[in-house]
């Protein structure tokens, strides 16, 4: 009986979940298009069971107010890139983010608004530097 109720209450949880929106972000010159992590479920899980994320794709994460927030690379199939942005420029770059790399747990200097996970060397690819525009449609 306790199972059932279980198993019940986390699959309600899953089937009133938001979709997690399709953006397109501009950076500098770069189009990426983004899923954007809007649940708890899709900011916790982030990139975690996927096998690879395609160029010109990412995750994107906004943030209600500007925060220090953490991201780990626990359970990452692939290194990525983390591009941090607040007031629609970029603020920071951590590259190679992966548990192999010794950045296992990631935390901006300062407070952001969002961030952007792409995959690693996207950021060298594409010459994404500090204080780049970003825009969010």
């Amino acid at each position: 009986m306790t199972l059932w109720i279980v198993i019940s209450f986390i699959s309600a949880f899953f089937i009133f979940l938001p979709p997690d929106a399709k953006k397109k972000v501009m950076i500098g010159k770069s189009v990426f298009f983004c899923s954007e992590a809007r649940s708890l479920f899709s900011r916790a899980l982030g990139l975690m069971l996927r096998k690879r994320i395609a160029d010109g794709t990412g995750l994107l994460f906004r943030f209600s107010h500007p925060m220090k927030p953490s991201f780990t690379s626990a359970g990452m199939r692939f290194s990525i890139d983390i591009i941090w942005f607040r007031k629609g420029r970029v603020s920071e770059i951590t590259e190679d983010v992966s548990i192999a790399s010794g950045k296992a747990v990631v935390v901006p200097k300062e407070e952001v608004d969002g961030c952007i996970e792409v995959a690693s060397g996207t950021v060298r690819r594409n010459n994404i530097g500090l204080r780049d525009t970003i825009s969010i449609y």
